[in-house]
């Protein structure tokens, strides 16, 4: 149809173009106007979005819960994934990861990073992590923790249990 229109439309502009200037100007401005109503109208259009690739993880029930590993577990949110260049290794449930009090952390003086093996896939948000960061170095720097991470809708969603003897008391 963006086809059609396009050429009747061209065709129409320059014959009053021909005929008066003044019209032909006229035309022009409201062809111009049908073909940005046909174009945002037209069904077939295609958005363009620019995002970080996700991976291609295996479908996970957005149900599934993080279970909770037992006493002396706090549960705390997470941020940050969608810089930390995640593959499927590092979404799911993982009750083999760390938390880490980062010293020197140029963004965050009380970062507490969660870390697989030796890769940070999140961060405790900024508002929440000065206790445990203070609890973690008065405790040698490292805690267990038990993560989830998985995305949806194009975002990234992260929640995890960390031992830190019950200081946030927040359960799910």
């Amino acid at each position: 149809m963006k086809g059609c229109v396009g050429f009747l439309g061209i065709a129409v502009v320059i014959f009053f173009f021909a005929v008066n200037p003044v019209l032909g100007i006229i035309f022009l401005v409201l062809w111009l106007i049908v073909m940005a109503a046909v174009s945002m109208l037209s069904k077939d259009r295609k958005e363009v979005i620019i995002k970080q690739d996700a991976p291609a993880q295996k479908p996970v029930a957005q149900d599934q819960r993080l279970p909770y590993p037992g006493d002396g577990y706090s549960y705390y949110e997470l941020v940050g994934m969608q810089y930390r260049g995640l593959n499927d290794e590092h979404m799911g449930i993982h009750t083999d990861a760390v938390a880490v009090a980062e010293q020197g952390n140029p963004h965050d003086a009380n970062a507490v990073a969660i870390r697989l093996s030796d890769k940070t896939v999140a961060y405790i948000p900024r508002e929440h992590n000065k206790p445990l960061h203070d609890y973690l170095m008065s405790n040698g720097g490292v805690a267990p923790a038990h993560y989830r991470i998985w995305y949806h809708n194009n975002k990234y969603y992260g929640v995890a249990y960390i031992k830190d003897n019950g200081l946030n008391q927040a359960y799910y």
